[in-house]
């Protein structure tokens, strides 16, 4: 599965998970339009090897998932969930 993390200003992290590879890339470079207006301090794109959405998002949270391309915000600190590939 695929997941993309989501960090919007003051809140959680939020995981959107996908099937598709295609699907999450969309969802993903989405994403990175929000962060340019600053709506979002941060978002990543991850490859969990899992077969459902729930394992996919325990792996990102644990650091098991693959990182596959990452974009943080100015403002944003560094922050990493996952080891990258």
């Amino acid at each position: 599965m695929f997941v993309v993390r989501l960090k919007r200003p003051n809140e959680e992290f939020d995981f959107k998970t996908f099937d598709s590879a295609k699907a999450a890339l969309a969802r993903f470079r989405a994403a990175q339009k929000l962060l340019i207006d600053g709506r979002l301090e941060g978002c990543a794109l991850f490859e969990a090897r899992a077969d459902d959405a729930e394992s996919a998002v325990a792996m990102v949270n644990q650091g098991t998932a693959t990182l596959i391309d990452s974009n943080l915000g100015s403002g944003a600190p560094p922050q990493t969930s996952a080891r990258t590939a």
